[in-house]
C-alpha cells in the first residue's frame, strides 16, 4: 500500500462540503424566517449579547441554540470581569464562537456576507 492520505469514506463527503456519493451538491444554507429563541430565560446583558451576535446570525438552526445560550454566557462572563475568568473557559468561548461561524473567517470560509446597511436607516430614530 502506497503511504498518503487516506481517502475520506463516502459517508463523511457530504458533510465536508464535497460531492455526495450519487454526485450531487450538498444543499445550500438558507435563511431562517423565524428567531432563534433561548433555551432559557437570559440576563439582561445575556439577551444584549444574544441580540447583537445571534439574531442577525440567519445560518444557525434550532440545533446551534444551546451552543448559542453557552457563548452568550460565557461573553457575558467574561465581559463582567475579564481579569477573573480562566483562560480555558476564554479558549472555549473563543472555540465556540469559531463553530457557530462568528468570526469573520469563519463567515469567509462559509460564504456568509455580512447585511447591508439600509442608507434610510440615518433619517428614522
Amino acid at each position: 500500500m502506497q503511504p498518503g492520505v487516506k481517502p475520506t469514506p463516502p459517508h463523511l463527503k457530504g458533510i465536508k462540503g464535497g460531492k455526495k456519493s450519487d454526485g450531487t451538491e450538498p444543499p445550500k444554507i438558507e435563511k431562517r424566517t423565524e428567531p432563534l429563541k433561548p433555551p432559557k430565560r437570559l440576563l439582561k446583558a445575556q439577551q444584549e449579547l444574544w441580540d447583537r451576535y445571534i439574531d442577525p446570525a440567519w445560518w444557525l438552526t434550532e440545533a446551534d441554540t444551546l451552543l448559542a445560550y453557552a457563548f452568550v454566557c460565557l461573553q457575558a462572563e467574561f465581559l463582567k470581569k475579564p481579569a477573573d475568568m480562566a483562560t480555558a473557559r476564554i479558549t472555549e468561548m473563543r472555540r465556540m464562537m469559531s463553530e457557530l461561524h462568528l468570526t469573520s473567517a469563519e463567515q469567509a470560509r462559509l460564504g456568509v456576507t455580512p447585511a447591508a446597511k439600509d442608507p434610510a436607516e440615518a433619517f428614522f430614530d
